[in-house]
């Protein structure tokens, strides 16, 4: 006797199965697959092919396997935007459901523009299985980090404070990311529940957010200048940068700020946009400023909590006039900075691995104590081509 094989996906498990069949027989050949969050043994299943997801999508949707001829066009755009995601053709296959085609093509401008409330709001129940520091990790990712190395962003999460090798693995085991070709990526719907959880305390006052990176969420707390220690991390967007200076005396009230990403613009590389800036928290773990555009670092600034410092196409002649102990710092990263002349008094950096100054073009000289590491395992000098020698000690 011939048994039909059907394709059946189990996603958010947490919840009661309803009927898949609708009462229905499958006849289509296909195979089972089970996934769950916090399983013993971990079975990493592919986002589903296009014609796959078409399928779940128009079972939800016209409760049967195909799209009617006049919205196909419009359900393989649906179908595009949840990107194989199961869930996320299911909360949109049941909303769209009976639905007249201008109501879809309302739902899609939606979507593109703001997303799906609902399967933002389901997803999210997947933070509630995480501790403090796998959410926070989680958090930083989804806001920041997206995209980026993955060795680069264990070493930032590491300057947290944090075991986030640990912790990327939770996130993988809970699909909450994933590694390709070594860069941490996630599901654009995932990315989308991470920012709005970090913005889903009072929405209206970004000051209370735990992150930020919109370029008016910035620019209101800023303008407002509030005491807040809710704010964790900045992400100073292109563009935005030329406000920097005039916005720096707000960072006095930012005591628990660990992490600061400005991305600078080559236009105002060699223009510096306004007088010096007088203040960086002193809690920041990592500053990350790329086209920084002054020659030094705030005087008042001090770096003893800085566990990484990546500043490069930056006017730096020196990092600071007067010596300062980075005694955290583990990264430094000054390429392509084309005014710098000297490096730091290394003897305040004992904890420093990795110094990448590549095309530092005008830097002439390096402290001798840059051979006196134990604990540097990379240097890269490519392109110094103004400098006169390399101390004894390398």
């Amino acid at each position: 006797m011939y048994a039909p094989v059907a394709q059946v996906v189990w996603d958010d498990l947490h919840e009661r199965f309803n009927k898949i069949d609708g009462g229905r027989t499958f006849n289509l050949h296909k195979e089972i697959a089970t996934c769950t969050q916090g399983s013993a043994s971990l079975y990493s299943v592919p986002e589903l092919a296009k014609d796959e997801a078409l399928e779940v999508f128009s079972w939800h949707a016209f409760q049967k396997w195909t799209p009617d001829k006049e919205f196909l066009k419009l359900s393989k755009s649906v179908v595009d935007y949840a990107k194989g995601l199961p869930l996320a053709l299911k909360v949109l296959g049941s909303f769209l459901y009976k639905r007249g085609i201008t109501e879809w093509r309302s739902a899609l401008d939606r979507l593109r523009d703001t997303g799906y409330e609902e399967i933002v709001e389901q997803l999210s129940l997947s933070l509630d299985g995480l501790n403090h520091e796998e959410k926070n990790i989680f958090l930083d990712i989804a806001c920041f980090f997206r995209g980026r190395k993955r060795d680069d962003v264990i070493t930032i999460l590491n300057s947290f404070g944090f075991r986030s090798e640990i912790g990327i693995h939770v996130l993988i085991q809970k699909s909450l990311l994933y590694i390709s070709e070594g860069m941490v990526e996630k599901h654009d719907l995932i990315e989308q529940m991470g920012q709005q959880a970090a913005r889903n305390v009072d929405q209206d006052r970004p000051w209370n957010h735990s992150r930020l990176w919109h370029e008016q969420d910035i620019k209101n707390v800023f303008s407002a200048n509030l005491r807040t220690e809710s704010i964790k991390g900045i992400m100073v967007p292109i563009g935005s940068d030329r406000h920097i200076c005039k916005w720096s005396k707000a960072f006095r009230n930012m005591p628990c700020l660990r992490l600061l990403i400005v991305k600078g613009e080559e236009a105002r590389h060699h223009d510096p946009i306004c007088d010096p800036i007088e203040h960086l928290p002193s809690n920041l773990k990592w500053l990350d400023w790329s086209y920084y555009s002054l020659a030094t670092l705030p005087a008042k600034f001090e770096p003893g909590n800085l566990g990484g410092l990546n500043m490069t196409f930056s006017s730096l002649v020196e990092i600071f006039k007067e010596p300062k102990s980075f005694d955290k710092l583990t990264v430094l990263n000054l390429s392509f900075s084309g005014s710098l002349l000297r490096t730091p008094n290394f003897c305040e950096t004992p904890n420093l691995q990795k110094i990448i100054l590549k095309s530092c073009v005008s830097l002439v000289e390096i402290h001798p104590s840059v051979g006196n590491f134990k604990k540097l395992i990379f240097l890269n000098m490519e392109n110094c081509k103004n400098l006169e020698s390399l101390p004894s000690s390398i």
